[in-house]
């Protein structure tokens, strides 16, 4: 392995590195910009139990995904 070879391998490692960090932060501040509790899917409208706002993932990612469209959209 020369030079350059070990200094790409360097940059990726570092670009992976940055990629789970900033992926770590995404998550951390979705989980803490949650809307509350309040006994019902915020998507589906199904139970659920406290202090879960979206019965599952889908739910979840549906809701925001929508809501990043509205906030896009000026609404």
């Amino acid at each position: 392995m020369g030079f350059s070879d070990s200094s790409d391998h360097a940059m990726e490692v570092e670009d992976r590195l940055k990629e789970y960090e900033l992926q770590r932060i995404k998550r951390e501040t979705a989980k803490s910009s949650s809307p509350p509790y309040c006994g019902a899917c915020y998507y589906c409208s199904l139970p659920v139990q406290s202090p879960r706002a979206w019965c599952d993932a889908g739910c979840r990612d549906d809701f925001e995904r929508e809501q990043r469209i509205l906030k896009m959209s000026g609404r």
